[in-house]
């Protein structure tokens, strides 16, 4: 599966990686699929999910998928953090 994915688990940060990551895909002319890492070109994340400690600059999930993917992986961070 060429292109982007995008990881979406319905929270704000996720929202602002699938936006992020639809932008670029069209600047790339790049398929764009959501939730699905396998043989990705780049793999776009919000840098946490809905739950967790908010002082966190990463969450645990973004943090185990830059350790454990197979492809380039961008974290988008929260808002004012860009």
């Amino acid at each position: 599966m060429p292109g982007i994915v995008v990881g979406v688990d319905g929270s704000g940060h996720s929202q602002r990686a699938l936006e992020w990551a639809m932008k670029e895909a069209a600047a790339r002319e790049a398929p764009l699929t959501v939730n699905a890492g396998k043989d990705a070109d780049m793999l776009v994340v919000g840098s946490r999910g809905a739950g967790g400690f908010s002082r966190l600059v990463m969450g645990s999930v973004s943090s185990l998928v830059i350790q454990h993917a197979p492809c380039p992986v961008v974290v988008i961070p929260p808002e004012g953090r860009d």
